[in-house]
């Protein structure tokens, strides 16, 4: 009936650092609405700003009727792999439930310009966890436990959205999710998504390009910190 093809984008490139591309990146990281005739597009809802964490929309939107607040509305959702789902209208791309611009970690690498905000829908709360603490370290010996508690004391971490740094950022969730490539899967009838997450983190160190040419003409060699 509407003639409409519902994509998710990718993430720009480099992933973790976009200081020579300034701004909010177009229509990266959205979920894109065209005309499937012509190809025009017709809507564009982005789910990241700048990106610089690699959380491209890694599965297809799933098509669905959503009551929100008693209102039935046909709706366009979208896992991702911070693990926050958006649901937004099928004809305008305004959102179904409501999101927040809420402020996120600043101070990225030289040259980095951040988005201030994120966008956060307020339902439903985020599928996978993002904050780690040293007492939260996780090993099989006492040595691998006090490694993990020294490794996650050293970098950055903020929550989500914490920016990589050459100092070495903890991304949680990593770029493999949250949700991923497996989408969701939505019950009409109870009103129910069920949608496949993950608990896993990475830890990203940018390293500045004149200590990688050093790297590669002999003259220095390159630590990785923490």
């Amino acid at each position: 009936v509407r003639g409409l093809v519902f994509l998710p984008t990718t993430s720009p490139s480099p992933d973790y650092w976009g200081g020579l591309r300034k701004g909010d990146d177009g229509d990266a990281d959205s979920v894109v609405a065209l005309n499937i005739e012509t190809g025009q597009r017709v809507w564009a809802f982005k789910t990241v700003h700048h990106d610089v964490w690699d959380y491209d929309n890694p599965a297809q939107p799933t098509l669905a009727m959503v009551a929100w607040h008693g209102v039935m509305q046909p709706a366009v959702l979208q896992p991702t792999k911070q693990g926050l789902l958006f649901t937004v209208n099928r004809d305008t791309g305004k959102p179904v439930i409501p999101v927040e611009e809420r402020p996120v970690p600043q101070g990225g690498a030289p040259g980095e310009a951040l988005s201030p905000t994120q966008p956060f829908p307020i339902a439903p709360r985020p599928l996978a966890p993002s904050a780690i603490k040293p007492e939260d370290a996780y090993g099989l010996t006492p040595w691998g436990r006090a490694e993990c508690r020294r490794k996650i004391v050293g970098a950055r971490h903020e929550g989500l959205y914490t920016p990589p740094s050459t100092q070495g950022t903890i991304e949680y969730p990593f770029s493999g999710g949250g949700s991923n490539w497996g989408g969701l899967a939505f019950d009409p009838t109870r009103q129910v998504a069920y949608v496949y997450t993950s608990s896993a983190m990475h830890l990203v160190t940018l390293i500045p390009a004149a200590k990688v040419k050093a790297a590669q003409a002999g003259e220095a060699d390159i630590e990785i910190s923490p």
